[in-house]
Order: C-alpha cells, then structure tokens, then sequence
C-alpha cells in the first residue's frame, strides 16, 4: 500500500531508495500496509484477465515519453519492490508501479497530506500529495492499478513532484494493451 508518511524522509537516488518505499511505494514497509498474500491459483486467475498482464514497468513508457519527461538513464526495478521501475527525471526521483492484481482502492493514501479523486484519461484516479512527492494512481481494471509517483529533488517542492506525474500518468496510459 502507498505510504506517504511525514515521518519518512525524501528519498535521493539509489542510496535512499528503501526512504522511498516508506514514502511512496505500496507494500515496501514491514508490518501493517503490506498487501495480504494470494494463493497462486487466485493470482493467476487474476492477473491473466488484466490489460496489464504482459506490462512490465520499466516498458511502460516510450523512448519519445522518456525523451518528454527528461528520463535519459535506463529504469531500474527496485530489489524489494518488483512491479515498480525507478527512474530521475530531470534531477527528481520517479517510479512506476504495476498493479496486476491491487485494484485502485486498495492503494492506501491514509497518511498524506491532501488527497483527491480525479482521472486519467477517463480512468478513476487518486492524487495524493505529501511535503516534496506526489502520487498519482489510476485504476485499470476492476482488479488492478497503476501508480506514478515522483520526489521533488528540492526539498517540499511537491509542485513540481505533482506537474512531473500528472504529465507522465497519461503516457502510460496510453500504452496499457486493451483488454
């Protein structure tokens, strides 16, 4: 479940990275938030009816996508985290989840500052804001989620952390395969 907590610091690049887990990626923190686990069987069940079956989150985006969001170093899948991909993106961290099988509102935003129920790209969506990141996540299908999530490389700027997933969540978007 995404954690925005206060009590977690802003994390900066690979050395923080397991900051930015209790900061904005789902499940990473030990204890309570952690996603519940499935039997295999009602995994697969679900995961092979969502679009995002084959979608792996370092191919969510383009080259020309990565080109637009000033990505320019290959994305690295988190060690604790697998469906999430990392990037930095003009000096600000970056990261795509992909939910196969966590439907949007099981993504906890519990513990941020200010949180909204918006779209993308005609998809029900939650922007989730806390001191310096941002958070947009989408649903995809009944059963599974995407979330772009971002940490302003200066301290508090969650502007420029929100301008940086709102621009990339539509992206992705885009390239989901249809169902």
């Amino acid at each position: 479940m995404i954690n925005l907590s206060t009590a977690a610091p802003l994390r900066a690049a690979t050395v923080t990275a397991a900051a930015a887990c209790a900061l904005l990626l789902p499940s990473c923190s030990s204890g309570a938030g952690q996603p519940q686990s499935q039997g295999a069987e009602e995994t697969s069940t679900t995961t092979s009816s969502t679009p995002l079956a084959g979608m792996e989150p370092c191919s969510t985006l383009t080259e020309q996508q990565k080109k637009q969001l000033d990505i320019t170093e290959p994305g690295e899948i988190l060690d604790i985290e697998e469906q999430t991909c990392t990037w930095m993106s003009g000096g600000n961290d970056f990261d795509i989840s992909v939910y196969k099988d966590k439907p949007l509102e099981e993504i906890n935003f519990s513990d941020v500052d200010e949180k909204e129920q918006t779209e993308v790209s005609g998809r029900e969506a939650l922007l989730a804001k806390e001191s310096g990141a941002c958070s947009l996540a989408f649903a995809v299908t009944e059963n599974s989620s995407v979330s772009v999530n971002s940490t302003a490389d200066t301290p508090g700027d969650t502007a420029t952390a929100c301008e940086l997933v709102q621009k990339a969540a539509p992206m992705v978007e885009q390239n989901i395969p249809e169902s």
